[in-house]
């Protein structure tokens, strides 16, 4: 029985093998085409790998010379940074500074007693201020875990309120005002003092925590410059009168929290102005009595006129006095400082206030009246805590709100934050806790940010060495020495080593590198600092005697003690070795990283040739993809074609092997009759 042969499924003939393998002949200009889109396509990412590399190097190199170099930055050690810290600029003086922190600055956080874990806060409109900021909405009932969180939500950054777990069925309430200072106090309005009084975070009313001086003579003692002879303490007022004074000293119980703060009423009074007085009384010269005469047998002698030989001297007069400096705070160290800018009303009222953190060695209070016509009258001296004027006290604060205070050269200052950046100029105080001594600050170049500056720069240029390395020679050892290397990228570095060994371009750049970082360097400021061997930087910095080959590729070595050495000795003569100004016109024209970044930047500037080189890459890639697509068509025309052929073909065989198979059984049949 005749094989049934059904064209283009079965392949008696092997016309599929025939049709493969006059396909295969087809696809060789296809094959050799797309291998050079390849080779277009990894050129490009040589490329764009070296252009990465050139840009890593520049920018390392700029920041050597720019205005923004490591060489002026500062850097800022504490003696105690557990208390204070420091930031500085680069434009801070270098030096030690002594700075001691005697109170940070504080928020107020108030707890409320334990509160049932299901309390219900009632409905109302509940108004929270921190300082000058004002947090208000209106709340319709409901938990309290519900209530907190509605009460975050509106008080981003002014307040937070929070839930403290006391017991399994109990909660403590806290709310914490986010800014510090003394002036950024947390206050309770509408519901929310209702709320607050309720849940015993407040009670209403001052503190009584109020200290009164002016009780007793016992208080009062001399001061320097005046007399006391005329003062006078009767019923709580002290009276001074022109070119008089007394000290009342502070007790050390009031003196237990520099929160506190300390107020006094001083009335003036005209008197009749001592200088006055003298304007009445007359001086003359002394008056001597007569010389008298003596008798003798008929004889008088007189004596001679009586001469002192002493010039007469008027007694010297008071100058008149007018001033409203009037009260010195004395500190334990007996140091005094005037209390200035009293400005009496029209009655002749002055009123002090200050904060005992202002001056918190104080130990006395001077009141020293200088005036030659005003008489003082001192009342209410008193030493109030710093919730006094709230209208409430806080029943179970965690840390009210206060200032910080430090003192700087002797003199004591309060900011109302622990970020302080307006006492010492171009350094930033970040308050830590209070010291129990001064804390140094020692300003000094930061010598490890140039350290870093200067290896990361190194570093991106031996990586760009390796790179044109591995470009423009075909040796593998080239990739082999490489030991950074992982195993993959040893394995594409293979792929692309010599890709560009006949492109002059990276040749040149490679050569004119490495005789820029060798080259040494005439700067007119630098006497001993020429080139970069000599601050440790060389293809060879050990002190073996051999030479390994891939110390000649242009790679550079770091001798960082060397490196350390020269920073501390010679660090302007390195900062000019990167980058001089040559011609004094503020323009860096020299140095090597200008030299650098100057070479390089006609390779990867917008334009430059790296674009170029990428733009005719792209050109040949654009094309090639062009070519490969037009190949494609036509080996699928020929395949289709061929198919058709041999399918054809098949068919025309396979009738002639039916018709003969026929003939053949017709013929057999006939032979069989005959018989």
């Amino acid at each position: 029985m005749a094989e049934i042969n059904i064209p283009g499924v079965s392949d008696k003939y092997k016309t599929n093998d025939l049709v493969t393998s006059l396909i295969e002949l087809e696809k060789v200009p296809l094959k050799r085409e797309q291998q050079r889109l390849e080779s277009y396509k990894l050129e490009k990412d040589c490329l764009q790998r070296v252009n990465q590399y050139m840009t890593s190097v520049r920018d390392s190199a700029r920041g050597l010379f720019s205005y923004n170099n490591p060489f002026t930055d500062k850097n800022v050690v504490s003696s105690q940074e557990d208390s204070l810290t420091a930031e500085a600029t680069r434009d801070a003086a270098a030096g030690t500074y002594k700075v001691e922190v005697l109170q940070i600055a504080s928020a107020d956080k108030f707890l409320s007693n334990q509160l049932p874990k299901n309390f219900t806060v009632q409905p109302g409109k509940y108004t929270f201020k921190v300082g000058t900021k004002t947090v208000s909405f209106n709340w319709k009932g409901g938990q309290i875990a519900d209530f907190v969180d509605t009460l975050n939500k509106r008080s981003k950054d002014i307040l937070k309120a929070s839930l403290v777990g006391y017991s399994n069925d109990e909660k403590v309430l806290s709310i914490e005002a986010l800014q510090t200072g003394a002036e950024n106090t947390l206050s309770f309005e509408d519901d929310a003092l209702s709320l607050a009084a309720g849940t015993g975070i407040i009670r209403l009313g001052g503190s009584s925590n109020t200290v009164t001086l002016l009780k007793s003579t016992r208080e009062l003692s001399s001061v320097s410059q005046l007399t006391a002879d005329k003062v006078a303490l009767k019923s709580g007022v002290l009276s001074v009168p022109p070119q008089n004074g007394v000290a009342v000293k502070i007790p050390e119980s009031a003196l237990d929290n520099l929160e506190k703060y300390l107020t006094m009423k001083i009335q003036f009074s005209d008197v009749q102005d001592l200088t006055e007085n003298e304007k009445t009384t007359e001086f003359s010269a002394p008056v001597l009595p007569e010389p008298g005469t003596v008798e003798f047998a008929g004889i008088t002698v007189s004596n001679a006129q009586m001469d002192t030989d002493l010039p007469f001297v008027e007694p010297e007069k008071t100058e008149k006095v007018e001033t409203n400096t009037v009260v010195y705070i004395k500190k334990a160290n007996g140091t005094e400082v005037a209390l200035a800018g009293l400005r009496p009303d029209e009655d002749g009222n002055a009123y002090v206030k200050f904060k005992l953190s202002d001056v918190p060695e104080i130990s006395s209070i001077e009141i020293k009246n200088f005036n030659t016509g005003k008489s003082l009258a001192v009342s209410n001296i008193q030493i109030r805590d710093v919730q006094a004027d709230r209208g409430m006290t806080p029943l179970n604060p965690v840390s009210t709100a206060a200032d910080a205070c430090v003192k700087y050269e002797g003199i004591s200052m309060t900011r109302s934050s622990n970020k302080i950046d307006d006492i010492i100029p171009n350094i930033t105080l970040n308050l830590e806790s209070e010291s129990k001594k001064p804390v140094t600050l020692t300003v000094e170049t930061d010598n490890d940010n140039i350290k870093s500056s200067i290896i990361e720069f190194v570093g991106n240029y031996n990586r760009l060495m390796a790179e044109l390395n591995i470009l423009t020679q075909t040796k593998e050892e080239i990739v082999n020495e490489i030991e950074y290397f992982t195993d993959e990228e040893r394995s594409d570095a293979m792929k692309r080593l010599g890709l560009f060994q006949a492109d002059f371009t990276l040749t040149s750049n490679k050569q004119v590198l490495q005789s820029t970082m060798s080259a040494a360097y005439k700067i007119e400021s630098n006497d001993t600092i020429r080139m970069l061997s000599q601050i440790g930087i060389a293809s060879k910095t050990g002190t073996s005697s051999g030479i390994n080959a891939s110390q000649l590729r242009g790679y550079l070595e770091i001798d960082e003690k060397k490196l350390d050495t020269a920073l501390q000795e010679n660090l302007a003569e390195i900062k000019n070795l990167f980058g001089y100004d040559s011609d004094n016109d503020l323009v860096t024209d020299t140095g090597i990283a200008y030299l650098v970044d100057k070479n390089l930047q006609a390779y990867t500037q917008t334009g430059g040739i790296i674009a170029t080189k990428n733009s005719g890459l792209d050109s040949k890639v654009k094309s090639s993809e062009a070519q490969i697509k037009k190949l494609e068509a036509q080996i699928a025309e020929k395949e289709k074609e061929l198919k058709q052929k041999y399918s054809a073909m098949e068919s025309t065989l396979n009738s002639l092997e039916s018709q003969s198979n026929s003939i053949t059984n017709f013929n057999n049949q006939n032979s069989k009759n005959k018989n």
